[in-house]
């Protein structure tokens, strides 16, 4: 392996460290913009990766989960189809890509919840779960507490199982 490359594949690997970092102190964008780097390296990390060891078989990538999921609660699908361009260019990783599928119809699913709680601001999370099969409900409030968190829905506690929904501006 050449030196750049073997820096390339060194820094996507301390790309993820960077990201789970940027996310435990809640910084989304910045954990988005690592995001983007990482997975712009992936390709050279596969033809690295199959050159040494004769094949690519690195299952998992923070950047393309943790990445995904936080371009799909920011409603990011152009940089999320940029990933799944990326990946799906390679068959080493198409799982991915797969996922980048998921993350993208997530996205989607996030701006009909946000057009719900903008529609009726303070509506019950448990409404608009149950509102959107065959979404599972868990998927559901799974992508409530993720638009909480990237702040673009606020959830307020409303009894003991749900939360009154709005949308932050």
């Amino acid at each position: 392996m050449s030196r750049s490359d073997a820096a390339a594949v060194e820094r996507y690997f301390a790309l993820h460290e960077a990201i789970e970092q940027a996310v435990s102190t809640d910084d989304y964008r910045g954990a988005v913009t690592l995001a983007k780097e990482a997975v712009s390296l992936i390709p050279q990390l596969v033809r690295d990766t199959k050159r040494q060891f004769g094949a690519f078989d690195i299952v998992s990538s923070v950047a393309v989960e943790r990445g995904g999921k936080l371009l799909a609660a920011m409603g990011d699908v152009h940089s999320l189809r940029g990933f799944h361009a990326t990946l799906s260019a390679m068959p080493e990783t198409h799982m991915w890509a797969s996922a980048i599928e998921q993350y993208i119809e997530d996205a989607e699913i996030g701006e009909r919840i946000l057009s719900r709680a903008r529609e009726n601001p303070g509506i019950l999370q448990t409404v608009i779960r149950d509102s959107l099969p065959p979404i599972p409900p868990e998927h559901v409030t799974e992508l409530c507490y993720w638009l909480g968190r990237v702040g673009r829905l606020r959830r307020e506690k409303k009894g003991g199982r749900s939360y009154a929904l709005f949308v932050e501006a």
